[in-house]
């Protein structure tokens, strides 16, 4: 059996050249569940005429420590008592559950094999080629692959290969059994994110940018498919930071990064310093990006950008994005036939468990 079993199917159903036009589908018997960074998500669907409906949405807070900074689950009774606290208060009535790998624990990257070899010999060729690499013991290593596309000229395949530790799949079923919940799969979260966004049809490269608290997922999508993800060491935890060493109390500084937009400071303002500070931190996540985008040779930079993420709640960062990547960002939106579970604003940190409720229109519901 596949390392990811919804790896294979979630790729070709992604890629038929369109950006969810065609509705998407509840998984009415399954709850999608994020444990985030700094919150446990879960959410439930069900299919109402083609319509996904959501029978269920809520958050717990994870305190801190509970995750590791790879984001991995490093407190398993902790994240097993938020699961559990979210069974009770928003009821999913469901025990099946879908879980996504996220974070340092997924590696992500495309290569190129020949297209006479068989299914077992790509496995070999790209467990060989991603190995050397991988940041922990090969041996922990779970690996699996999709083929994205073929060049029929060059008799080539394009493969996107994604690789996690054993342990960081371990650690979330263990949290989900202590909570008696049933995993159903687990899905790397670049590939789960995108089945819930409104993403553009166009054959051209478009970036999704979410923003979690300790690190950031960057993941190229063209025409609903994606093709590689990259994850920056940088959240919006590095703002709040970044405030408190200019002297600003730990909560203030959090209700600050909330409530001001990263507007630059009119002449006059009381907040004038702080602001700068905001804007200064905030520069780091556009030199994080702009690294990425604009200074790989060869590489064409994506000209449009969805944000999504609990960091992109932040007041003003799309348009502070606008104004200094050459690109268009927006926040993100639902896919087509999508009902959203709550406000818009809350749709951006509830993607990611939205999009494990759901299922491809070619995957069995």
């Amino acid at each position: 059996m596949a390392p990811f079993p919804g790896l294979e199917s979630a790729a070709l159903a992604a890629g038929r050249g369109h950006t969810r036009v065609m509705a998407v589908h509840a998984r009415s018997d399954v709850a999608g569940v994020d444990i985030g960074q700094s919150h446990v998500t879960v959410v439930r669907y069900a299919d109402a005429g083609g319509q996904a409906v959501p029978v269920c949405a809520g958050e717990v807070g994870l305190p801190r420590g509970a995750i590791g900074p790879g984001g991995t689950i490093a407190d398993v009774d902790t994240v097993a008592e938020a699961l559990k606290l979210a069974w009770k208060e928003f009821k999913p009535r469901t025990k099946r559950v879908r879980l996504a790998l996220s974070g340092d624990a997924v590696t992500i990257q495309q290569l190129a094999k020949p297209a006479s070899l068989t299914r077992p010999e790509l496995a070999s060729s790209v467990r060989f080629d991603v190995e050397p690499g991988l940041p922990y013991s090969p041996e922990d290593a779970l690996i699996d692959f999709t083929v994205i596309g073929q060049d029929t000229e060059a008799q080539m395949l394009r493969i996107l290969a994604v690789a996690a530790p054993r342990a960081a799949s371990l650690q979330l079923m263990a949290a989900a059994k202590k909570a008696k919940l049933s995993v159903e799969d687990i899905e790397p979260a670049p590939y789960a994110l995108p089945r819930s966004l409104e993403m553009s049809a166009s054959g051209e490269d478009e970036l999704i940018l979410s923003v979690g608290m300790i690190s950031s997922q960057v993941i190229t999508v063209r025409a609903g498919r994606v093709r590689g993800a990259r994850t920056l060491d940088i959240g919006s935890e590095h703002l709040t930071e970044a405030l408190q060493r200019s002297g600003m109390p730990a909560a203030d500084a959090e209700q600050f990064k909330r409530s001001h937009h990263l507007v630059a400071p009119a002449a006059g303002d009381p907040h004038a310093q702080a602001r700068e500070t905001l804007r200064q931190a905030a520069s780091a996540l556009v030199d994080s990006l702009y690294q990425l985008l604009y200074m790989q040779e060869g590489a064409a930079a994506p000209k449009r950008i969805v944000l999504c993420g609990g960091g992109a709640r932040l007041g003003g960062l799309a348009a502070y994005l606008n104004q200094t990547l050459e690109a268009e960002v927006r926040l993100a939106g639902p896919a087509a036939g999508l009902e959203i579970p709550s406000a818009p604003e809350a749709f951006l940190r509830q993607a990611l468990a939205c999009s494990l409720a759901l299922s491809d229109p070619q995957e069995p519901a």
